[in-house]
């Protein structure tokens, strides 16, 4: 975090070396080398940091893979039945578990540590801002805010997707499970087109569920991408109808 920002107030220090100035204030060659010099130095400390942050919460997602792993292999021993009966538990159900619903810890594990200190960094930024730019900068991080309950809402209903799709792809694993297993049976009787047809309407009922969060989640990408332009905008503006001038060290750092 403090690189980060240190990232952002030195290239603004850097980029004010090149800025006209008058006579009285004149800007040293050497202070602009020191200034890049400390840039590049706060890059690598970003860049070893961010990486060991990385590995060692990775890791403590796959350490909690592998014990969910271990334990969905230990239950199923213990089941009387895994086709359903006493426990109710289908084939389907734990192939799902232990290859899609484990993953999410593994994936989600290098970004639980934002909960954090998003916050902090957050705030930080906030002061950091307003101290640089003035009061004008508020006005961009309370836009910023704005967004905060259009993004909680998409992320509900694109969890409620996804409990959708595991419900549905419980029931097809099991079917096709179901199908594999009686595959004899199913020969002799003739039954490959009626169960070909179960599998490819749930398959494609499925498919809708997943389309429809694919398009929650491009839709949340555009926000993401589109938030910092507005944000520029709205800080830029405020400033400059505040009657203060804007400089390449308020643009760069901002």
């Amino acid at each position: 975090m403090a690189a980060r920002l240190g990232q952002s107030i030195v290239l603004g220090l850097l980029i004010e070396q090149f800025t006209p100035t008058d006579e009285l204030h004149v800007k040293s060659t050497k202070m602009g080398y020191g200034w890049a010099c400390t840039l590049i130095g706060i890059g690598i400390v970003f860049l070893l940091t961010k990486q060991q942050q990385f590995f060692i919460t990775h890791r403590k997602g796959m350490t909690m893979r592998l014990g969910l792993l271990a334990a969905i292999y230990s239950k199923s021993l213990k089941l009387s039945s895994i086709g359903g009966g006493i426990t109710g538990v289908s084939s389907g159900q734990v192939v799902n578990l232990a290859s899609n619903d484990v993953e999410r810890f593994l994936s989600g594990s290098p970004l639980m540590i934002y909960l954090i200190y998003a916050p902090l960094e957050a705030a930080a930024i906030l002061v950091t801002g307003i101290v640089i730019m003035g009061p004008a900068f508020a006005a961009g991080f309370g836009l910023l805010l704005v967004f905060i309950p259009l993004q909680l809402y998409l992320a509900r209903r694109f969890a409620s997707l996804r409990s959708k799709v595991a419900a549905i792809t419980d029931s097809r694993i099991n079917l096709v499970s179901q199908a594999v297993q009686g595959v004899r049976v199913m020969k002799y009787h003739g039954w490959e087109g009626k169960f070909a047809e179960r599998i490819e309407k749930i398959r494609a009922l499925e498919m809708g569920k997943i389309i429809a969060a694919s398009r929650l989640k491009s839709f949340n990408e555009a926000i993401n991408f589109s938030t910092t332009v507005a944000v520029a905008v709205v800080t830029f503006s405020v400033h400059v109808w505040a009657g203060s001038a804007l400089n390449q060290r308020i643009v760069f750092t901002s």
